[in-house]
C-alpha cells in the first residue's frame, strides 16, 4: 500500500481540479506522488524511512500528521506545474516553500520530530577490511611568472 493515494490529496486540492489537471490520468498523479515522496525522504535520510514512509508491501509504522501534510504540500507543487487550473498558485508555492523550510530545519537538526526512528545502522553489512592504501600525487610543475 502506497504512503499516499490520490485521495489523500483531497484535503489539498479537489478531486475535480486534480482531474482536469491531470486528464483524468492517474499516472500522472501517481508520477507526482513519487516524486514527492522521493524529495521528502532525500531530506530525512538519517530516519528510518521503511517505518515513516513504509514499501511496497508494508505500511508505515510511524504516523504522523504533519509529515504526511508537508510530504502533500510537495506533491501539489509538483501537480501543479502541470496546469494551474483552479488552483491558487501563490497559496501552493508558499507552503511548497514552508515544506522545504521544514525538511531543511529536520535536515540540519534544528528541529527533531518526537518519536521518528533513526535509521539502524548495526544492521548494515560489513566494510571490507584490509590494511592496504593507495595515495599517489602527480608530477610537480614548475611554472614560473
Amino acid at each position: 500500500m502506497a504512503y499516499i493515494q490520490k485521495s489523500d490529496l483531497y484535503t489539498h486540492i479537489y478531486q475535480e481540479t486534480i482531474d482536469k489537471i491531470t486528464r483524468a490520468n492517474d499516472a500522472m498523479v501517481t508520477d507526482a506522488i513519487n516524486v514527492g515522496i522521493i524529495e521528502a525522504q532525500g531530506y530525512l535520510s538519517r530516519f528510518d524511512l521503511v517505518q515513516l514512509f513504509g514499501n511496497g508491501t508494508t505500511a508505515p509504522t510511524v504516523t504522523d500528521a504533519n509529515l504526511m501534510s508537508k510530504v502533500k504540500d510537495l506533491i501539489c507543487w509538483h501537480l501543479i506545474n502541470l496546469c494551474n487550473v483552479n488552483v491558487d498558485y501563490e497559496r501552493i508555492e508558499s507552503r511548497y516553500k514552508y515544506a522545504i523550510k521544514y525538511f531543511n530545519g529536520i535536515q540540519s537538526g534544528d528541529m527533531q520530530p518526537p518519536n521518528w526512528p533513526y535509521f539502524d545502522t548495526t544492521t548494515l553489512p560489513a566494510m571490507p577490511s584490509g590494511d592496504s592504501v593507495a595515495a599517489f600525487t602527480m608530477p610537480k610543475r614548475g611554472n614560473n611568472f
